[in-house]
């Protein structure tokens, strides 16, 4: 699974400007919580975390493909290991 905070080409911490659409009173609430200099390292987390729970999903669903629907019990436990 791709470790999404990091570039496989330029290693860790090269970055690209975004603009995004984001409801107004989901802005204000973060830029309260974290401060407007401390944002986009707010968006950065929050896209990552997004990224590992679709990559996660993916690896389920792959499992799930290959062995029939997986026990709940070994599911958790799945993501748990995932988790470190």
């Amino acid at each position: 699974m791709k470790n999404p905070s990091s570039n496989e080409k330029t290693g860790p911490a090269s970055f690209e400007r975004i603009t995004a659409s984001v409801p107004q009173s989901i802005v204000a609430e973060a830029k309260r919580r974290v401060g407007k200099r401390g944002l986009s390292q707010f968006v950065a987390r929050a896209m990552a975390r997004e990224l590992i729970d679709m990559n996660r999903a993916d690896y389920v669903a792959e499992c799930e493909k290959l062995g029939g629907p997986l026990d709940p019990a070994e599911l958790a436990e799945s993501l748990r290991m995932l988790e470190t």
